[in-house]
């Protein structure tokens, strides 16, 4: 469609009095507006020259450029500006910002500026045109230098787009100084009219490729002062009194070494720009702000400014070091001294990638730091002046604090450059290629973690607006919105909910959510709230190709017999999704079968499609043929276990802040989704794994469930865990939806727990019928137990059964009591997959023969938590396994009633020692122990000992400081891939560099 010239003019308001006044002719204000934006410094000039209305039209439509154009001239006045937004919501979020920044800062009234919806929908273009003319005639845009926009038809000449530095006009001159405030664009002809409204039903078209962020370049004051800062301190030269040279013959050699290669150049470039970054920048901030500010700053101030910038300190002196070493063999600056293994550079970022995933805590507090400072500096005139104090100590430009603390960010994400970089210039026959190779990928994935950590910072922000802004939705007890995944897509739709296929309804104006788990139905209210109207678990719709088929009447059409316009689904654009019903909604009459959904447009139908089938595949992905049973989980760190977890398969980090990955029920692995489907689950066929319950209940009952749990006895709840076995109180026929149905004394299993007073459980007689049910209904299952198996080690009975399956006294664990076997086939029948099973004990390498209590305690004492030994006990007699677990050494016997029968637990018996230790190398035991939440994860071998031949100074208590000569006994070889083992001295446990010891033969 070409776009037509639009001739323009102005009424001047004066006193009430009219005054028309004719532009010049074949003016173009949308062209006008551009120009006087790029003069502002928000549009780039490429990009002024190049694009169509429609598209100005598409760039604008976000709200970002419009509230850079506010922060332009009034700077920091808007504050959580979605740079880059991906949904309606966000956009209409800063779209409001411009519009209440236009009241407070540019008088304008209500009547004068536009509503964010229109804006978005481009459905009053003119008025947004007009808003910004206003703006451009404000005293603030003026007093800068700056032409307003459109110009009066009898200003001389024609005009040349001038930037605000260049100008030298006079401002109050009568060809650019407005007659009044209310200066306004007049009402277009019937041509320009009809293009307006066009815009509405086009702007769909351009997809967010096609739009300006590819190409556009953003001029961001804040980003360029950042990058100033890391040219400045990092990329500066290396000077003489960087040195010691007095002591350090190796550092002169240094100094005065020339780069002859390309190779070299950028070997020098990554050690040089990392003693900047250390000395120059994390020294200097910690020296003239962290620890100066240290009593000037509240605790909380502090620490929110500052994050763990000491711990980055520390880690980067240490890295430093290390780097300086293998740089100093790889250019020849050092010679070798001895037969010990050098670390190339390569090894050194391998070695320290766990220690890079210090940067995720920090980046992600980097926009929160920032906001404080401005805050205290705003607010506090002490903070300020001694903020200010600590700039001017400074020898170098000077720098604000908040764009020094943005240092490290720009470091961490330029490692993985520097390594592709040094990696072109290194040939694949090459000694150090492959560990350079696996260090570039080591610092990409870590690059990834914390850019991903850092988006799910900011969809986390945007999520928590979303639930502040919905009114009527009720949450489960501790439960938030973020719990049900990320954001995909959200907007306005037309929504039909049908009853049964030959049902009627009508399409009704709705806004919808979706995310991973859930889409959620509102209504829509003014000021970017809205009203809760319902949900739809994910993985319960199933979209359908052919909405003819699942409707009464055949044709595509809804019935109409309720009243409404209903369109015709071939002349629309629509989505139609059929819906899994529970047993519950089985029953009820009125529960929604069928959905549709009706967009503008097929772009807009499209882009739902995808979202749709997105979050399905999040929530329920396809595992091939692998036979994994997985959930999708948000991983939390915990004391004692690795972080952040690893992909069992590509062995790279599991990302974000919430639903990082995948967790299989029965080889209890970890994964990234596009690894699902590459390796087959250990557990498949070995039996052990547990059934897979799907969520049913639908969001709204859930959330209806706090008010219930709310209403509860408190003097009735009981603490309960996943796994354990409840039953009813009383006789429980709920009418919401979604809730479990029971009578008194049916037991129940719990799946999870949601909450003070409420959780999912099933059925133990039918597991398919399953829903919420609320802890004061139920009570705890008491069994009788006939085993003898809870006799401690020490040559007495004094270890009691405990009624949870707590650990009593001594060490001894007690067993927790279970009615049913697990689910898992007899162990003297062989699986096709099973391998032959050697069941002679003594050919086992976890078998240590006979072993007091003592020794055995001695040999696992500090080993990581599972690992394991089997002895015979020559006290009792009996065959006994001795678990590392919590910092403690755990003992339980091995129950042997019968030649061919062995148990830990009564309840899962085997005909052999070794097929009962395989089981719980798959299996938790917990099945059996309530206080032991492991398996046997690794057999303690016969130690093998080491000598150091070269000592190493411990940097932090898990490291084990050695000197030459120590005798180390190797306790585990986890980390071995980054040059660490895990050894023990004495009592002294911790890691330590393998290249630094030899074995004792």
């Amino acid at each position: 469609m070409a776009v037509a010239t639009l001739n323009w003019c102005l009424v001047d308001f004066r006193d009430g009095r009219h005054e028309r006044i004719h532009m010049s002719e074949g003016t173009e204000v949308w062209r006008e507006c551009m120009r006087w934006m790029m003069d502002v410094g928000v549009l780039d000039k490429s990009f002024v020259e190049s694009v169509s209305m429609m598209e100005f039209c598409a760039a604008l439509r976000d709200g970002v450029f419009l509230c850079r154009l506010v922060d332009a001239l009034i700077p920091g006045v808007i504050e959580g500006v979605n740079i880059k937004p991906n949904s309606q919501f966000s956009c209409l979020k800063n779209i409001t910002h411009f519009v209440d920044a236009c009241r407070a800062h540019f008088s304008m009234r209500d009547d004068e500026v536009f509503e964010p919806i229109e804006m978005y929908n481009l459905s009053n273009f003119l008025k947004v045109l007009n808003v910004l003319s206003m703006m451009s005639y404000s005293e603030i845009a003026l007093r800068q230098g700056l032409i307003p926009f459109p110009r009066r038809a009898d200003s001389p000449g024609t005009h040349t787009p001038t930037s605000r530095n260049s100008f030298s006009g006079s401002v109050g001159s009568s060809d650019f100084s407005p007659p009044a405030r209310h200066y306004r664009v007049i009402s277009p002809t019937e041509t320009e009219e009809a293009i307006y409204q066009a815009l509405p039903d086009r702007v769909d078209e351009l997809t967010m490729d096609e739009k300006i962020y590819d190409t556009l370049h953003y001029q961001n004051s804040k980003d360029e002062s950042e990058e100033k800062v890391y040219d400045v301190i990092v990329k500066k030269a290396l000077s003489e009194s960087q040195f010691d040279l007095s002591t350090d013959p190796a550092s002169a050699r240094y100094l005065s070494f020339n780069p002859v290669s390309k190779r070299d150049h950028v070997i020098k470039e990554i050690l040089d720009t990392e003693q900047n970054y250390v000395e120059k920048g994390l020294n200097m901030i910690s020296k003239r702000f962290h620890s100066p500010l240290t009593n000037v700053l509240k605790d909380d101030d502090h620490r929110v400014i500052f994050m763990n910038i000491a711990e980055l300190w520390a880690f980067h002196s240490s890295f430093y070091a290390q780097l300086r070493e293998a740089v100093f063999h790889t250019l020849g600056i050092l010679e070798r001294s001895d037969d010990r293994p050098r670390l190339t550079v390569g090894d050194v970022f391998l070695m320290n990638k766990h220690k890079f995933t210090l940067y995720g805590p920090y980046c992600m507090g980097l926009d929160e730091s920032r906001a404080r400072i401005l805050q205290l500096e705003k607010n506090d005139a002490a903070v300020r002046q001694r903020i200010l104090e600590c700039c001017a100590t400074l020898n170098s430009q000077q720098f604000k604090l908040q764009d020094l603390l943005c240092l490290p960010m720009q470091r961490v994400l330029k490692y993985h450059l520097l390594l592709r970089e040094l990696l072109k210039d290194t040939k694949p026959g090459h000694s150090e290629f492959h560990s350079l190779e696996r260090a570039r990928e080591a610092m990409e994935d870590v690059n990834a973690y914390v850019n991903e950590l850092k988006r799910d910072m900011e969809m986390k922000a945007t999520v928590d607006e979303i639930e502040r802004s919905i009114t009527d939705l009720q949450m489960p007890h501790e439960w938030r919105l973020i719990d049900y995944g990320r954001e995909h897509k959200d907007g306005e739709v037309k929504l039909a909910e049908l009853t049964s296929p030959n049902s009627s309804a009508k399409f009704k104006p709705r806004y919808c959510f979706l995310f991973d788990k859930v889409l959620i139905v509102c209504k829509p209210n003014r000021s970017n709230t809205y009203t809760y109207k319902g949900a739809y678990i994910v993985t319960e719709l199933r979209a359908e190709r052919d909405a003819a088929s699942v409707l009464s009447n055949g044709n595509g059409t809804l019935n109409s017999a309720l009243g409404g316009t209903i369109r015709k689904l071939a002349a629309s654009h629509t989505l139609t999704f059929t819906r899994k019903l529970n047993d519950r909604d089985e029953l009820n009459g009125d529960a929604v079968r069928i959905i549709q959904m009706s967009f503008k447009n097929e772009n807009q139908k499209q882009a739902w499609a995808e979202s749709f089938r997105v979050a399905k595949e999040n929530a329920q992905p396809s595992v091939g043929s692998t036979q994994h049973s997985v959930h999708f989980m948000t991983f939390k760190e915990k004391a004692g276990e690795e972080w952040p977890p690893c992909c069992a398969v590509c062995h790279n980090y599991l990302k974000g802040m919430f639903f990082q990955g995948y967790k299989c029920e029965r080889c209890q692995r970890v994964f990234h989704r596009e690894c699902l489907s590459l390796e087959k689950c250990e557990r498949h066929g070995g039996g052990g794994g547990t059934k897979r319950i799907s969520q049913s209940a639908s969001f709204s009952s859930v959330a209806s469930m706090a008010s219930t749990s709310a209403a509860a006895d408190p003097r009735r709840l009981i603490t309960v865990h996943r796994g354990e076995q409840v039953a009813g109180r009383t006789r429980v026929l709920p009418l919401e939806e979604g809730r479990l149905a029971f009578e008194r004394d049916d037991v129940l299993e719990i799946i999870q727990v949601h909450g003070t007073g409420m959780a999912t459980a099933c059925h133990v007689s039918n597991r398919a019928r399953h829903g919420i049910i609320s802890l004061s209904d139920v009570r705890k299952v008491q069994f009788r137990s006939n085993s003898t198996a809870g006799l401690g080690l020490n040559g007495g009975s004094g270890s009691a059964h405990t009624s949870n399956g707590h650990l009593s006294t001594g060490g001894v664990i007690i067993r927790k009591q279970s009615v049913t076997l697990p689910d898992r086939p007899a162990p003297s029948i062989i699986s096709p997959m099973d391998d032959y099973v050697n069941t002679e004990v003594t050919a086992q390498e976890w078998y240590m023969g006979e072993l007091s209590r003592e020794e055995s305690e001695a040999r696992l004492r500090g080993t990581p938590n599972g690992m394991y030994l089997v002895r015979f006990s020559p006290k009792k007699h009996q065959y006994v396994i001795s678990i590392s677990y919590a910092g403690e050494v755990k003992h339980t016997v091995i129950e042997n009633p019968t030649a061919a029968t062995y148990y830990l637990d009564e309840t899962t018996t085997f005909p052999s020692i070794v097929e009962l230790i395989n089981y719980y190398r798959e299996n938790n035991l917990r099945e059996s122990f309530n206080a032991l939440d492991t398996k046997l994860t690794k057999p303690h071998r016969e130690c093998k000992t080491f000598r150091a031949n070269h000592p190493y100074k411990a940097t932090e208590p898990k490291f084990l400081e050695l000197r030459v000569g120590d005798l180390i006994t190797l306790v585990d070889t986890m980390g071995e891939e980054r040059g660490w083992w895990k050894g023990k001295i004495g009592e002294r446990v911790g890691f330590f560099p393998l290249s630094y010891v030899e074995p004792v033969l």
